[in-house]
């Protein structure tokens, strides 16, 4: 990516973080959108998750999109321990970065950090959502979740 387009990138992701976070309700309008009130239950969960068939296509194609881009870092390491004196494809320190930034920021930051110690409620637990929690905004860790909690990403 070129200069330009990291600036794009993190302009308009300064946008939408000051827009949320000024108007955290737009986070309960958007989220309405999926909510069906007479059934009382997100159109995922009305449907059944087992049912829906095509959530889960999508889920498991994100783990092979992740699984792809982390092989040549993998490939490239093991080829580089087994023919020591071989030129590496990929320049080793960003093989090692790629992995460890994978390893580093959904394994233990989101999964070991974020999701136990920020307690703000997914979508489903939210009163507006016939839950019993309050809506708390992205940006306030201090929400009713005790454990496996919605959280900045």
């Amino acid at each position: 990516m070129n200069r330009t387009g990291l600036i794009v990138v993190l302009v308009v992701a300064a946008v939408a973080g000051l827009v949320l976070g000024l108007f955290p309700e737009l986070d309960l309008q958007i989220s309405q959108w999926f909510f069906v009130s007479d059934t009382r239950l997100f159109l995922i969960t009305q449907v059944g998750i087992k049912n829906a068939v095509w959530v889960l296509l999508a889920r498991d194609a994100t783990m092979w999109v992740v699984a792809a881009l982390a092989a040549p870092a993998v490939v490239a390491l093991i080829g580089k321990l087994v023919f020591p004196r071989a030129a590496m494809v990929i320049p080793p320190r960003a093989a090692i970065y790629l992995l460890l930034t994978l390893v580093l920021a959904p394994g233990v930051m989101a999964n070991g950090v974020l999701k136990d110690h920020w307690g703000r409620s997914r979508p489903i637990d939210v009163s507006a959502f016939a839950g019993t929690e309050r809506f708390v905004p992205w940006w306030d860790p201090r929400g009713d979740c005790p454990q496996n909690c919605s959280f900045v990403s």
